[in-house]
């Protein structure tokens, strides 16, 4: 799946998009995916491709703004659960929000308001 493509061609060109973190030399706002090792689901173990494969990730946006941080988020959910996913030999369900936090700020080190949102991606043989 294009995850950070369709983020960086659907959200406003002043957002960035970065993996495992904020993108290079990023200034808000930006989202950052995380995405962990694919699983096969919990009902079925096996070694090959009989199986779903859920992907859980996260998407954190970070502004300048709760404002602003609430539009971007928003606006990234809206294009991940509306893509339009394939892969070869498989059935690509939509993509669901799993979970998210509501919007908070993190002084740290320059004062940035965040959102995090869970999103599951499963695939089943086709």
């Amino acid at each position: 799946m294009r995850v950070r493509e369709l983020l960086d061609d659907g959200l406003p060109a002043n957002v960035g998009v970065g993996i495992g973190g904020a993108p290079a030399d990023a200034t808000p706002p930006y989202v950052a995916l995380y995405f962990p090792l694919g699983d096969e689901s919990d009902a079925d173990r096996a070694l090959n491709d009989d199986v779903a494969t859920d992907v859980l990730f996260q998407a954190t946006t970070v502004a300048a703004s709760p404002e602003q941080a609430l539009l971007v988020a928003g606006k990234a959910a809206t294009l991940l659960r509306t893509m339009d996913a394939s892969l070869p030999d498989r059935r690509v369900r939509p993509i669901l929000q799993d979970g998210s936090q509501p919007v908070g700020r993190d002084d740290t080190s320059v004062p940035v308001w965040f959102v995090t949102a869970q999103y599951l991606a499963r695939c089943d043989p086709a």
